[in-house]
C-alpha cells in the first residue's frame, strides 16, 4: 500500500495537533496562576547613581585591551544594576502571558 505525499502530510498534522493540545492542557493545569520570582529593579532614585557608575567603569575599562568593547559594556551595566537596584520580590501571573501583578496582600 502506497502512501500519498498528502494524506501523510495531513495526517502528520493532525496527530501533531491532537499532541500540542494534550501537552498543552497538561502544562496548563502545572502549579498555581500566581508565582513570585526574585527580580532586581532600579526606582528612579538609583537611576542616576547606576547610571554615572556604569559611565565611570566603561571610561576606567581598558580600551586597549584584546577585551570586546561590548562587553565591557554590558558588565559594567549588569555590575551597576547589581551594585545598585535592590532585589525585590514580584509576583507575575502564569495564565495572562506571565504579566506581572500585585503580590497577594500587596496594594498597587
Amino acid at each position: 500500500m502506497q502512501i500519498s505525499t498528502p494524506s501523510f502530510i495531513i495526517s502528520l498534522a493532525l496527530i501533531a495537533g491532537v499532541w500540542l493540545a494534550v501537552a498543552g492542557a497538561a502544562c496548563e493545569a502545572d502549579g498555581p496562576a500566581i508565582y513570585q520570582r526574585k527580580i532586581r529593579e532600579c526606582s528612579d532614585t538609583a537611576t542616576p547613581e547606576h547610571r554615572a557608575w556604569v559611565l565611570t567603569c566603561i571610561k576606567n575599562g581598558n580600551p586597549m585591551s584584546d577585551e570586546e568593547p561590548e562587553d565591557l559594556v554590558n558588565a559594567c551595566a549588569s555590575t551597576g544594576y547589581a551594585l545598585h537596584c535592590p532585589t525585590i520580590t514580584a509576583c507575575y501571573n502564569r495564565h495572562q502571558s506571565h504579566a506581572r501583578e500585585a503580590c497577594p496582600g500587596e496594594e498597587w
